[in-house]
């Protein structure tokens, strides 16, 4: 698998994850990890300081093969969201879960390597097979982001005015995915009869991962991170001995199904795309047979038909889907209806639109039966683009928790000065910052879209509103002087 373009390729990415910067504190330089850190059972790597290192591991393939990965370090997302209930028959908060898993910190980069590899032979066999036009997530030779793709797609809505456009979700996309059929699709993509054995070890050691639950092993190390001061590099010495004690005590859990590889690692992305080939081919061939608009997003499908195939269609997708030992969540479908209303392209509930007579209801009921596309992150109207709801209500949580992290720290006994320090919350909170939500949201408005321009306009003005109200909340609570700002 290497090969000295790809490596001189992957390593100039990756170094962008690194920098030198001035401490101003102590004036001198420290080194700065760009990407998201995390405690393993190594330590972080420093790859400016170690990629000869690094590259000699690579180059040669038997280092890979007698590798013995680490286990993977376990831990639930759960993300907020206020969502209409059809059981509550109102809007109520509910919790997205999502299983993690973090490679140690040089599995980690092994992994990267290989999956960027292994996503350059799957771009040119998606291309060479003309089957990737539908295929959107994981992919470098785009040179888009999801705010382009989204607007293709309601620009797509746009020039064909009336239609439907379908969502689908695949369940538990990288739990199921089935290890014999992941094999056979990452063949097809090399064009081999067998994998070379440094990548079916990079195979095995993903459907076949050991894991580590990480409150688990909080508990039985007896850590509570929020206290530790400061914080531990490792949580033990990676010895044969002390994997031994975690597995006779179930610390360490193999996965001994015959389907699922870990979300996180920096293959995972492409191996779902590569266990997706078929599947792709289908649909695409189907598209051209029935006339519709298909598109692929990991496991967030959209399709966009004429309104009275929509059920044939979605139908298609849900049969074809079964032969990937996969299935699609009925409950989260959605078919959002666009038609002219007067002048102007409004979107409807096709649901409703079905059960009830719309267009003989008088024109200030019709709002019940509107309903707005979404899709990777956004929302469509029929007319405009919109930041979705329940992702700028996100935004705000975050902020609100980050402030109170911020201030908590500097009102706390170890603080430091009479000053709150709030770079790092303006970067990483408004539009000071290069890559937060907010400068992310403002890249959009970039297509003259003012609805998105609306949304975001007052964030810096809330920010300071709500930095400022609680400063002077924990001051009062400190019985301490309010901190200047």
């Amino acid at each position: 698998m290497f090969d000295e373009k790809l490596w001189a390729s992957w390593l100039e990415g990756e170094l962008k994850n690194y920098e030198i910067e001035l401490d101003e504190k102590s004036g001198y330089k420290r080194k700065r990890y760009l990407k998201k850190g995390y405690i393993h059972f190594d330590p972080k790597i420093w790859l400016p300081g170690r990629k000869d290192e690094i590259k000699k591991l690579l180059s040669d393939p038997i280092n890979i093969t007698h590798r013995a990965f680490y286990p993977f370090i376990k831990t639930i997302v759960k993300t907020p969201r206020y969502r209409f209930s059809e059981a509550k028959g109102k809007r109520a908060l509910e919790h997205k879960k999502r299983p993690i898993c973090y490679a140690s910190h040089l599995d980690s980069l092994i992994y990267s390597y290989y999956g960027y590899c292994l996503n350059e032979k799957y771009q040119s066999y998606i291309v060479k097979n003309r089957i990737d036009k539908p295929v959107l997530a994981y992919r470098t030779d785009l040179g888009k982001c999801n705010i382009e793709f989204a607007n293709e797609a309601f620009e797509l809505i746009k020039r064909k005015k009336k239609c439907t456009a379908i969502t689908l979700d695949i369940k538990g996309f990288f739990d199921n995915l089935d290890h014999n059929i992941l094999l056979e699709k990452w063949k097809k993509v090399l064009g081999v009869e067998f994998l070379p054995d440094d990548q079916y070890k990079i195979y095995k050691s993903l459907c076949k991962y050991a894991y580590v639950n990480k409150n688990t092993l909080l508990n039985y190390l007896g850590l509570d991170l929020k206290k530790e001061s400061p914080k531990p590099k490792t949580y033990i010495e990676p010895t044969a001995k002390n994997f031994t004690i975690l597995r006779e005590r179930n610390i360490i859990v193999r996965n001994k199904e015959e389907f699922g590889i870990p979300q996180g690692s920096g293959i995972s992305g492409v191996l779902s795309n590569i266990y997706m080939i078929d599947f792709d081919k289908y649909m695409l061939r189907q598209s051209r047979k029935w006339d519709f608009e298909y598109f692929r997003y990991c496991d967030d499908i959209l399709i966009v038909c004429d309104s009275p195939k929509a059920n044939l269609i979605a139908h298609l997708a849900y049969s074809k889907i079964k032969e990937f030992k996969l299935q699609i969540q009925v409950q989260k479908e959605d078919k959002i209806s666009f038609r002219k209303v007067g002048k102007r392209l409004c979107s409807f509930d096709a649901r409703k639109l079905n059960k009830h007579r719309f267009l003989s209801a008088p024109p200030h009921r019709r709002n019940e039966f509107s309903k707005r596309l979404q899709y990777l992150g956004f929302e469509f109207d029929g007319e405009n683009m919109f930041i979705r709801s329940s992702t700028m209500s996100r935004y705000y949580r975050r902020m609100n928790s980050r402030i109170d992290n911020t201030l908590f720290a500097a009102y706390g006994k170890h603080a430091n000065g009479g000053k709150v320090f709030t770079k790092k919350l303006l970067s990483r909170n408004t539009h000071l910052g290069k890559n937060n939500f907010i400068s992310y949201g403002f890249r959009s408005v970039l297509e003259r879209n003012e609805k998105i321009r609306q949304q975001l306009s007052r964030h810096n003005v809330n920010f300071h509103k709500v930095l400022r109200r609680k400063n002077a909340i924990r001051a009062s609570k400190t019985r301490k002087p309010i901190k200047a700002l």
